[in-house]
């Protein structure tokens, strides 16, 4: 039996994606950065039994920041590539 045309035409159009998101403004990717910096440093906090102001310290030299507040996206993503791959180390 052969397929009817609406399922012979959804067969070649191949498979159906999601919309994608939205593009984030630079206030919402900044706040999305300092959020995800901030859960990172409390998995460290836990993981390393360092204190906030040690993985702070040492994150925000790693990525060349002084204050978080004043970082830019560029550094707030390289606090997140440092935190993660102090978390990867055991």
């Amino acid at each position: 039996m052969s397929p009817s045309p609406a399922q012979a035409a959804a067969a070649t159009e191949g498979p159906t994606f999601p919309p994608p998101e939205p593009a984030l403004s630079p206030r919402e990717r900044r706040e999305r950065l300092r959020e995800r910096n901030a859960a990172l440093v409390r998995e460290l906090v836990h993981r390393r039994r360092l204190s906030h102001l040690d993985v702070n310290v040492e994150l925000n030299r790693r990525a060349g920041i002084r204050k978080v507040t004043e970082a830019t996206l560029a550094q707030l993503e390289r606090r997140v590539a440092a935190a993660e791959a102090w978390l990867r180390r055991k």
